[in-house]
C-alpha cells in the first residue's frame, strides 16, 4: 500500500470516527434537551401546583376572615338590639310603679330585717301608703323604719341601714339581676338558635 492510499484510508477512518462522534454528540444533545424539557415541565407543573395550593389557602383564609367579620357584625347588632330592649324595658318600669307594688316589695325587703333602724326609699307619693302598710303588717318594725321618697319614680323600694344600701328591690335593679337569664331566653326567640353568647 502506497503512501497516498494510506492517507486516504486514514482520512476515511477519521471521517468515519468524526461522523460517529457527531452522531453521538447529536444524540446526546437531543437526550439532554429532552431531559431538560422533562425537568422543566416537571418543575413548571410543581410550581403551578404550589401556586394553586397557595391560592386555595389564601381564598380559604379570605373566606374565614369574611365569615368572622360577618359574625362579628351580627353579634354587635344582636348585642345592640338586646341593649335597646333592656333600655326600653328599663324606661317603662317607672310606669309600673304603684303604692301596692311598693308595699309588696317592702314586705320582701323586710323578710331579712335584723331589728336595726332602717330607711326605706320609695317612689314619690308612696310614703304615706307605706307608713300605713308598715303599721298594719309590720307593727314591730314600723317605729324603726323611716320612709323617704326618691326624687323620681322607679318602682320598688331601697332599704338602707345608715348610708349602706342593704337591699335594692327597685324594678331597675331587679331587671339588671334578671337580665342575663332573660337574654339567654330572648336570644333564640329573636335571632333563632345560637351556639354561643348573644
Amino acid at each position: 500500500m502506497g503512501y497516498g492510499e494510506l492517507l486516504r484510508a486514514l482520512e476515511e477512518e477519521v471521517r468515519d470516527q468524526a461522523r460517529v462522534l457527531r452522531d453521538g454528540a447529536r444524540a446526546e444533545g437531543e437526550r439532554l434537551a429532552a431531559e431538560g424539557r422533562r425537568l422543566a415541565a416537571g418543575a413548571r407543573e410543581e410550581a403551578l401546583q404550589r401556586v394553586a395550593a397557595e391560592a386555595a389557602a389564601l381564598r380559604e383564609q379570605s373566606r374565614v376572615r369574611a365569615r368572622l367579620a360577618e359574625e362579628r357584625v351580627l353579634l354587635v347588632e344582636q348585642r345592640r338590639f338586646l341593649d335597646e330592649i333592656r333600655d326600653e324595658a328599663r324606661a317603662r318600669l317607672a310606669s309600673l310603679s304603684s303604692p301596692s307594688l311598693t308595699c309588696r316589695l317592702l314586705d320582701e325587703s323586710l323578710a331579712d330585717d335584723d331589728g336595726g333602724p332602717l330607711l326605706a326609699v320609695v317612689d314619690p307619693g308612696h310614703a304615706r301608703p307605706c307608713h300605713q302598710h308598715l303599721g298594719a303588717r309590720h307593727a314591730g318594725a314600723a317605729p324603726r323604719v323611716e320612709v323617704a321618697e326618691a326624687p323620681v319614680a322607679r318602682g320598688g323600694v331601697e332599704l338602707r341601714v345608715g348610708d349602706r344600701l342593704v337591699v335594692d328591690d327597685t324594678l331597675p335593679s331587679r331587671l339588671e339581676r334578671a337580665w342575663p337569664a332573660l337574654e339567654v331566653e330572648l336570644s333564640p326567640l329573636l335571632f333563632g338558635e345560637t351556639d354561643g353568647e348573644p
